[in-house]
């Protein structure tokens, strides 16, 4: 009844004999992608990527324990 109150779903799960832990999890995250996520099909602004190591190369090994 509360979890209907607030709108988020209840789910009764057991650790110990793995009830409903898969299905609580992918609930949850369904849950967050809906909430924060882009909605399916909308174009992404190549602005806001962040380039990870673009024209830089590997560092070498340094040697010594720090």
């Amino acid at each position: 009844e509360y979890a209907d109150q607030l709108g988020i779903p209840f789910l009764e799960t057991s650790a110990k004999n793995a009830m409903n832990v898969e299905q609580a999890f992918m609930t949850m995250a369904a849950e967050i992608k809906g909430r924060v996520g882009p909605p399916s099909g909308a174009a992404v602004d190549p602005a806001n990527k962040v380039k990870i190591n673009e024209g830089r190369g590997v560092d070498a090994p340094k040697s010594g324990c720090c």
